[in-house]
């Protein structure tokens, strides 16, 4: 015999009359609900009548809450829900009843009987009858603990994301601030080198690039005294404006005075044109004047004046002209001795030599050499489309012995010569003019004959320290700065090793 079916469920099923020629599948033979179709459903489905009892139940749902249909048939529906949601769930379904009106609650937290914790998305629709009057609700749940869990893993693992973000980008700051310091330490502007005394000139050009105080730079033919100017202009803040270069050597005497000064046309043979001089072309800018101990007495006094009063006057013209500008001298002579022989005004000197740089020798920085030759190899790579990686260790004792009459324009030249040459990876071959002088041991200091003469107790002094500073300098760079070594080598305590440090201004950084 058949069960008979709860009367409450027939308000929910359609009335279809007795006539109908075709029954749907998902309808009993009595015109019920068929509870087999919406047990294939995996959304949790359960009919509720208005006071919210169970009215029918698929086996999802049944799943879910651990009992069978036939266990809650008719039960309140509210009972099977854990304390900590009933609120929200019973607020929600007193809203459906109050407003006749679907709602739906997203990721509603449920404890399962095993104290397992799900999440659903949960819908309530009102079922009405064909007067608008209600008679249940139907709530239909999905599991969406995996796509929660899922969501919550995303969002952990992006937190976890960020935060290696962070630190990585913390760590590649310090990374760009420590190549950043070591650029700054082994190299300024265009100039190479990481010695003490490279490391003095660059402090001194940071300090001169502040001020258009004139500048006198010496040293040796390829030192790079034009780089020197060059990286004071570029520092300054007249870098937006022009750097005049004049080589004072280059040009014939008869020219050098309309060079720089200019010349109005038909002051000579030849001008048929108003011309600018250097000095205005320079206006606002600097003017670097190099072999400055090539100008005759004349032009020094035009010079002089240019120092003293910033006024030019073009050749062949009475008008005075006001000019905005920084000088910059250099040369390789012995300017003190061209002033005891009259070929150099020493008003002239004193108006030049406001602030002096002078240019260290390659042999005096030998520790320099190595890095030189990585940048000229780069340098070279680039300009003939080789792939040179370095150089042998036999070619670099070859180098660090060499005496370097030319300096660095010299080495530039030797690797330039090197890495066109190079059929290997590694420059093996470096040829080098003759040089006797290369087996003099170059670390040592110059014997005291080879200064200056010695007139008084004062510039004896001064010879003295000068020669006690090479010698520390000599210790120091040996023994990379280590204190314990020197003190241990030389003799000395560390407090004296100490005060010289202070004295002659030494870091134990620079010889590390």
């Amino acid at each position: 015999m058949k069960e008979k079916k709860d009367s409450v469920q027939k308000l929910f099923v359609p009335d279809i009359g007795g006539n109908a020629d075709i029954q749907p599948y998902f309808l009993a033979s009595d015109g019920e609900i068929d509870k087999s179709i919406i047990d294939n459903l995996d959304s949790d489905v359960i009919i509720l009548d208005k006071d919210l009892n169970i009215v029918l139940m698929n086996k999802s749902a049944e799943r879910t809450f651990g009992v069978s249909f036939h266990e809650v048939k008719g039960t309140n529906y509210l009972a099977l829900r854990l304390r900590s949601i009933e609120q929200e769930l019973a607020r929600n379904l007193n809203n459906v009843l109050k407003t006749k009106k679907a709602f739906t609650i997203k990721e509603l937290q449920i404890i399962s009987p095993d104290k397992v914790t799900h999440f659903f998305d949960q819908s309530c629709i009102p079922i009405l009858d064909d007067g608008g009057v209600l008679q249940g609700v139907l709530s239909i749940s999905k599991d969406v603990t995996k796509r929660v869990y899922k969501e919550i893993q995303y969002q952990e693992s992006q937190k976890m994301l960020k935060a290696l973000f962070q630190e990585l980008e913390v760590k590649n700051t310090t990374i760009r601030s420590l190549q950043t310091s070591l650029r700054e330490r082994y190299s300024f502007h265009s100039l190479i080198g990481k010695s003490y005394l490279m490391q003095n000139i660059y402090d001194l050009i940071e300090k001169v690039s502040q001020t258009d105080s004139t500048v006198l730079i010496t040293g040796e033919t390829g030192t790079g005294k034009e780089l020197v100017a060059r990286a004071i202009h570029y520092n300054s803040h007249r870098k937006d404006h022009d750097l005049v270069a004049v080589n004072c050597a280059a040009l014939p005497e008869t020219l050098l005075e309309s060079e720089l000064f200019g010349h109005v046309k038909g002051s000579f043979t030849g001008a048929i044109r108003d011309k600018k001089g250097k000095f205005e072309l320079a206006d606002k800018g600097t003017i670097f004047l190099d072999e400055i101990g090539e100008l005759s007495i004349p032009t020094q006094v035009k010079l002089l004046r240019v120092l003293q009063e910033r006024y030019i006057e073009r050749v062949g013209d009475e008008k005075t002209i006001k000019v905005d500008i920084r000088i910059i001298a250099a040369t390789n002579q012995d300017i003190l001795e061209l002033i005891e022989k009259g070929t150099f005004r020493k008003d002239l000197f004193y108006r030049l030599n406001i602030i002096s740089i002078r240019l260290p020798s390659l042999k005096e920085r030998t520790d320099d050499i190595p890095l030189l030759v990585n940048h000229f190899i780069e340098k070279f790579n680039i300009r003939f489309k080789k792939n040179i990686n370095g150089i042998s260790p036999n070619a670099l004792r070859k180098l660090l012995a060499y005496s370097w009459p030319g300096n660095i324009r010299e080495l530039e030249g030797v690797i330039e010569k090197a890495v066109l040459l190079e059929e290997s990876e590694t420059i093996e071959n470096i040829e080098l003019p003759t040089d006797h002088s290369a087996t003099t041991n170059l670390c040592l200091p110059k014997p005291l004959n080879a200064g200056p003469d010695i007139s008084s107790y004062e510039d004896l002094q001064k010879r003295l320290d000068m020669l006690e500073r090479e010698y520390f300098v000599s210790v120091f760079q040996k023994h990379h700065g280590r204190i314990g070594s020197i003190a241990a080598c030389t003799g000395l305590n560390r407090r004296t090793i100490l005060n010289k440090m202070k004295k002659f201004s030494l870091k134990k950084s620079l010889f590390k």
